[in-house]
């Protein structure tokens, strides 16, 4: 999977048709509650195929089980604009609930209408979630596994909503916007919700007008795509900066229609590339513990060994 700053990548990712690329010893680990860069990986892929349409969905499907349990879509669910796709494992031993990101002018002016707030979130997106759950609720109780929640963008603030009302394993959110105030915060307390953002991502640093916020732990992608645990915001903004001079940036001028990368880092593409650069092919599951649990100085994130392997799997990943 290529990092892109493609046009298509952006605006047409329902075109895509990529989704659930193998690798070796990345499996799903669906009985933990802790942040799993294997079980991102698996949810980054989910949060992308979403977009596509129905044949699209059951096609890529297929691909599961080349690279981990096969999964299956057994129901979605589609209101006012919104959508979510429900997929089970063929041997019933996880589910994944996906929710759409903005997709139609519908959504648009769902994610604008974030004031005033609603039960401490985000307005548009709490007023979705209610009339999609009483749908949505009964499939979900009937099951008999560990459920993730994921998406992107919108989605990722919808699955994060979600997690009000029903105990998921987990919230894996790529991209999200802020989506509630420290009341959504103190009732989610106790629930598994990572918001992964790329370092160059605006729409998780939007101010929209409201005192809603980031809701979760922190998973920051930073400019040499190492790991960060809820990082200082001086230490995103300085890599940020850093990042201007990050290869990826000079690789990715090369695309004949180049958008601005503050958006292109947005796409649920550059996701799946990030943890791709992470779990590269001998990149083993059982290193993925090694996630910086503290506040990292600009050179702070893996050790610089695992750090080595991160930017050369970089490095290949884009070639």
């Amino acid at each position: 999977m290529r990092f892109t700053t493609d046009y298509n990548a952006v605006f047409k990712t329902h075109q895509a048709r990529d989704h659930f690329s193998p690798l070796p010893s990345v499996s799903l680990e669906p009985h933990t509650r802790h942040f799993s860069v294997a079980n991102a990986w698996w949810l980054s892929h989910f949060s992308r195929w979403i977009y596509l349409d129905a044949a699209q969905r059951a096609s890529q499907l297929q691909r599961t089980a080349g690279c981990g349990p096969a999964f299956r879509e057994v129901a979605h669910f589609h209101h006012k604009g919104m959508f979510a796709a429900l997929c089970v494992a063929k041997d019933n031993s996880v589910a994944v609930m996906t929710f759409r990101g903005t997709a139609n002018n519908r959504n648009w002016v769902s994610s604008f209408n974030c004031a005033p707030l609603r039960q401490g979130a985000h307005r548009g997106y709490d007023k979705l979630l209610t009339e999609l759950w009483s749908i949505a609720s009964p499939t979900l109780t009937s099951l008999d596994c560990p459920v993730f929640f994921t998406g992107h963008s919108m989605g990722a603030g919808l699955a994060t909503l979600a997690a009000r009302n029903f105990p998921t394993q987990g919230v894996y959110g790529f991209g999200p916007p802020p989506t509630g105030t420290a009341s959504l915060r103190r009732a989610l307390a106790a629930t598994p919700v990572f918001r992964l953002v790329n370092y160059r991502d605006l729409v998780p640093r939007l101010i929209m007008g409201t005192e809603a916020g980031a809701v979760g732990e922190t998973i920051y992608f930073s400019h040499h795509h190492q790991l960060w645990n809820n990082p200082a915001a001086r230490h995103m903004r300085a890599d940020r900066r850093q990042g201007e001079r990050d290869i990826t940036r000079q690789l990715n001028r090369q695309y004949k229609r180049p958008l601005p990368e503050a958006l292109t880092d947005h796409s649920p593409q550059n996701y799946v590339a990030s943890l791709r650069a992470v779990v590269g092919h001998e990149y083993q599951t059982a290193s993925t513990s090694l996630l910086q649990h503290t506040s990292p100085e600009l050179s702070g994130g893996y050790s610089g060994q695992v750090a080595s392997k991160l930017v050369h799997s970089l490095i290949r990943a884009t070639r």
